[in-house]
């Protein structure tokens, strides 16, 4: 016995499966219809007119229909690429467009796939299946079965009913919902869907059981121990307990070993970097080598405990020049470290600050290794002479982590995730691996400024700004540093792009930097020392490698006038050692040449007092190099110190400027390396 659920249909050659009574499938489109962009409905069938604005989520989903178990069956004219999506059990929260969950049945050129969306979130239902050939047929249909948790569908050519591939997947975490299409970006401008007809039966699908979390190509699976020794040979053994034993498989593979009685007791395709790092698993214990000259950090990547270890590790055995300091707490409670590195680490000293960080993105594990080198390096050549200026001469700080939450989600949860910190975005209280905020769009300067192109304000986007500039604790903690400091230099590590960016990134303001070009000229100096890297390319200084706004870079530039890089090294997280050794002494020179540019280079160093010589904390403008965006550069409160580097030598007029205080002028001629000035702003207004 069949139900009549819904059906949109429009003149067209017979389906590839026989119909079944017209009566029962096929009725007139007169129902309501969320969309997401502009949709038209003529003779040639159904298609997008307009994309939304934001995002890429534009669809089309019948409002009032819903199917549990049943078939749908689709047919599409094919013009230009084939990029489109069928949906079902599929539904939209009242005001929330962009939060589309169900499943999904795609054409993705030649290949064909399934897939989930959880709140606007997709996560894949195995692995595409390629039918090559399959763009070029002028119509297509598919014909998909979904009953319970069980799901299927068959390709066919449109003309002559030729089959041309199937696939099938498993998964529970929704029972019902409605039928609907999606156009994607790259969907050719004449694709149209001709056809959309549902036949559901009366047989009702089981509760959704979303714990049993099976998707993507990749599942971890518990199985009783005492069935271990059925597993297939090809199947890796990640962790063997008493009672237990965790593996990972392929959907089939899991399906291969119930049939040779492995006892299977849960699968999830949420896994954890842990499960597929072997190096991880056997060093996390001992994230560091001794060696006779320095530690070794080449065995694994490490997650925030092997971070804090290896921090302490450097201190215990340079203790005189190193201090570990805790800078902040996550917003899931974990401790942000930092390792000072200079030759008074326990006090404040009148010296240039200097920030070194990796991870803002938690899930880049191959800019934590950057950070770490390069402490490590430092102090393993502090005898040479170059290296014991840094030291005696500037204050270091190296804070290789400063996503230890986002980094313990892509370590623990789901390598999905981790780009973003764990804020708890829709305040249920429970984590889900689409939430968090990505700290590197976070900063208050030219927050979200770009609108929907620099940044996102879709909670669930994987450049999710957060609620408010400067939200996040993580963030927090960051600009507290800077503030107290006001670093001269800063480079922050990420991956992937072998560039160095320069500020201002949020071009799309029309920020402009102060003329000359300080940071641009000086990074152009350094890279064009750089060597090729192991990805065959060499570095480029850029401005922006896309758009983008409320970075660390442009917040540390417009708020000190750090001289603020973001340096996106040649590879992300590659599991050969080999290949990440390379990349980590790749980028050595870069940090190496801006610390020598900071204690040999033409530097002007100067001091604002009152006029009985405390400190005072001054506007500082340099005539011969104006600002454009606003810019208040400020001496250190602590000690009225300012570093300003200028590119050649020669004569400077400086001005200071505070509240209560005359203005200070002082013509300073800067030479070859750093020249200190002195800049008395007398008292306005008598007493202390």
């Amino acid at each position: 016995m069949y139900a009549l659920l819904h059906v949109l249909a429009w003149s067209t050659p017979a389906l590839a499966v026989p119909e079944t009574d017209p009566a029962e499938e096929i009725v007139p489109l007169d129902a309501p219809a969320d969309t997401r962009g502009t949709w038209d409905l003529d003779n040639a069938g159904l298609h997008l007119v307009t994309a939304d604005p934001v995002g890429k989520y534009n669809y089309w989903l019948a409002k009032d229909w819903k199917v549990q178990s049943g078939l749908i069956r689709a047919r599409v004219k094919v013009s230009g690429k084939l990029d489109s999506t069928l949906m079902f059990r599929a539904s939209v929260p009242e005001g929330k467009p962009e939060n589309l969950s169900g499943y999904g049945f795609s054409f993705e050129g030649d290949a064909i796939a399934f897939y989930r969306w959880n709140d606007g979130v997709v996560v894949p239902l195995g692995a595409a299946t390629k039918l090559p050939g399959l763009q070029e047929h002028a119509e297509v249909e598919v014909v998909l079965w979904a009953v319970g948790p069980q799901i299927a569908a068959i390709v066919y050519d449109g003309a002559t009913l030729a089959q041309l591939g199937a696939i099938a997947v498993h998964d529970s975490t929704f029972a019902s919902g409605r039928v609907g299409w999606r156009a994607h970006p790259g969907q050719g401008a004449g694709t149209r869907l001709e056809k959309l007809s549902v036949l559901a039966t009366e047989v009702s699908a089981r509760a959704a059981t979303p714990g049993d979390d099976a998707f993507g190509d990749t599942r971890l699976v518990e199985i009783d121990t005492t069935s271990a020794d059925r597993l297939p040979d090809h199947v890796e053994v990640v962790e063997r307990g008493d009672a237990l034993t965790t593996v990972l498989a392929s959907p089939e593979e899991v399906e291969q070993m119930r049939r040779r009685g492995v006892k299977v007791r849960h699968q999830t395709g949420y896994v954890g970097r842990w499960a597929v790092d072997a190096a991880y698993r056997a060093n996390v214990a001992t994230p560091f080598r001794e060696l006779p000259t320095g530690l070794d950090f080449s065995p694994s990547y490490k997650d925030a405990d092997m971070v804090e270890a290896s921090l302490r590790a450097m201190n215990a055995r340079w203790p005189d020049v190193t201090r570990v300091v805790q800078i902040g707490t996550s917003g899931q409670g974990r401790p942000m470290w930092a390792l000072r590195v200079t030759d008074h680490p326990d006090r404040d000293e009148d010296e240039p600050a200097v920030l070194l960080d990796g991870a803002h993105h938690g899930n880049e594990l191959l800019a934590v290794e950057y950070a770490l080198d390069s402490a490590e390096w430092t102090l393993e050549h502090q005898a040479d002479p170059r290296v014991a200026k840094w030291i005696d001469g500037l204050d270091l700080w190296f804070v290789p982590m400063v996503n230890v939450d986002g980094n313990h989600a892509y370590w623990q949860v789901s390598t999905d995730t981790g780009r973003k910190n764990m804020r708890d975005t829709n305040g249920d209280g429970l984590y889900e691996f689409w939430e968090g905020v990505d700290l590197n769009r976070n900063y208050p300067f030219a927050w979200g400024t770009l609108g929907e192109n620099g940044s996102r304000s879709w909670s669930n986007s994987a450049y999710y700004r957060g609620p408010t500039g400067g939200s996040e604790p993580e963030t927090q903690a960051m600009m507290a540093l800077a503030t107290r400091y006001h670093f001269t230099a800063a480079i922050s590590w990420h991956t992937w792009s072998t560039v160095i960016i320069t500020p201002y990134s949020a071009e799309g303001q029309q920020l402009r930097n102060p003329t000359p070009d300080v940071p641009g000229a000086v990074a152009d100096a350094i890279a064009a020392t750089m060597p090729v890297q192991p990805n065959k390319k060499k570095y480029k200084v850029v401005r922006e490698i896309y758009d983008v706004d409320g970075v660390d870079q442009d917040w540390h530039y417009h708020e000190n006038g750090t001289l603020a890089y973001i340096v996106e090294g040649s590879h992300h997280n590659p599991k050969d050692a080999t290949i990440r050794a390379a990349s980590i002494a790749g980028v050595r020179p870069f940090y190496q040449g801006l610390m020598d540019r900071l204690v040999d280079g033409p530097h002007l160093v100067g001091h604002v007092t009152d006029d009985r010589g405390r400190p005072v904390q001054a506007t500082i403008t340099i005539d011969e190099y104006p600002l454009h965006n606003g810019e208040n550069w400020t001496s250190r409160a602590g000690d009225g110190r300012f570093d300003r580097l200028v590119l050649e030598p020669g004569v400077y007029t400086v001005h200071a400027r505070a509240e209560g205080h005359g203005e200070a002028i002082a013509q300073v001629t800067v030479g070859d390396g750093p020249t200190e000035v002195t800049l008395m702003t007398p008292r306005l207004v008598a007493g202390d």
